[in-house]
């Protein structure tokens, strides 16, 4: 699968996310197009500003470093540069270049400076550019807040182009991440790519619970109230649900969804309260199963089928909605569960051994 899309986050630092325009939720939603971008195989590339002597962002002193609450992986690619402009210096285009990148969803700071900047070079040298409305940030300034500054950005960046390639401003709920900037509809479907994304999914998460305490997995507070063991149990009924519906396909029986009509935050908030009580280890167990019920299932049937679905298959959302269950689903919780680590380890007279 041809992969031509990259996820850019432009100097989301310590140094320029304390006090920003909407910092908490512009880490949110940058996290959850992270889970969605990792969990599918699509480039992830930092941008951080090397800042002079004096600089709040000079190189080395804590608020240079990138955020925490987005922490980029080992293997993942960060950028450095010098100016506003993320091309300008820097081997940005290079890197883009070599991995055949020719789509940028663009995040970061600051609005009217770096991303503003490096969203005009983007288009300029011939690539189409998605930009996060409500994923970038600034601060005040004398003239204009920094809700204002937000504003006028997205609506003046909204269709700029330069040739063919355009900039298009969409809010991170409206962004379906997949490998290529266009999705080819076309493309056969290749069981062993399925199944491989599912384990390397179910293997990241199985690693992080495997290296937790149990005291630590009970602990609240990842998210809200919820503990680690409160987020494998939303997990476990977000796929049991998405199970038992292929159960009653494949049966030819109607399906009664437990949940219909239901708002996300009203069916996750049933779904913590139907589990709340349950034992880690039976949690756990079923956290395992599951996975094997999902890998049967993808196995189970044939590459052809795949790819010319017939019966239960027939349904357009089931393979999207196994994807999002089995992989980006996972991935958007264990990155919640590993910046809950990262505030213990910064605050270790609260954190657990």
């Amino acid at each position: 699968m041809s992969n031509t899309t990259a996820l850019v986050i432009i100097d989301v630092q310590v140094g320029l996310m304390d006090g920003a325009y909407r910092a908490q939720e512009v880490l949110e939603q940058i996290n959850v197009l992270l889970a969605r971008a990792r969990a599918r195989g699509i480039a992830v590339i930092y941008v951080q500003h090397d800042g002079q002597k004096g600089h709040p962002l000079e190189a080395g002193i804590p608020g240079w470093r990138i955020h925490p609450a987005i922490a980029p992986l080992e293997s993942e690619t960060i950028i450095h540069k010098g100016s506003p402009d993320a091309f300008h210096h820097t081997r940005l285009q290079q890197e883009l270049q070599q991995r055949g990148i020719t789509h940028l969803i663009i995040t970061g700071a600051q609005t009217e400076y770096c991303v503003d900047t490096t969203v005009r070079r983007a288009v300029s040298n011939s690539y189409h550019v998605t930009l996060v409305a409500d994923a970038h940030t600034t601060g005040d300034t004398d003239i204009l807040t920094a809700e204002q500054i937000v504003a006028f950005h997205n609506y003046t960046l909204d269709g700029f182009w330069a040739d063919e390639h355009i900039v298009r401003v969409k809010p991170a709920a409206e962004i379906i991440l997949t490998t290529q900037q266009e999705p080819a509809m076309t493309e056969r479907i290749k069981k062993d790519e399925i199944l491989a994304a599912i384990n390397a999914s179910y293997a990241s998460f199985d690693t992080l619970l495997n290296s937790m305490s149990e005291e630590q997995m009970l602990t609240p507070g990842v998210n809200d109230a919820w503990s680690v063991k409160d987020n494998i149990a939303h997990l476990c009924a977000w796929r049991r649900r998405f199970l038992d519906r292929v159960q009653a396909a494949r049966q030819g029986m109607e399906w009664h969804d437990a949940v219909a009509g239901m708002e996300d935050d009203e069916a996750n908030e049933l779904f913590y309260q139907q589990n709340k009580e349950r034992t880690l280890s039976d949690v756990l167990t079923e956290f395992r199963t599951q996975h094997q019920r999902i890998v049967e299932l993808v196995e189970g049937v044939s590459e052809e089928d795949w790819n010319a679905p017939q019966g239960w298959l027939a349904d357009e959302s089931i393979r999207p909605s196994m994807v999002e269950n089995a992989t980006e689903h996972f991935a958007e919780h264990e990155q919640l569960i590993r910046n809950w680590l990262a505030r213990q380890q910064e605050a270790p007279e609260i954190a657990h051994s």
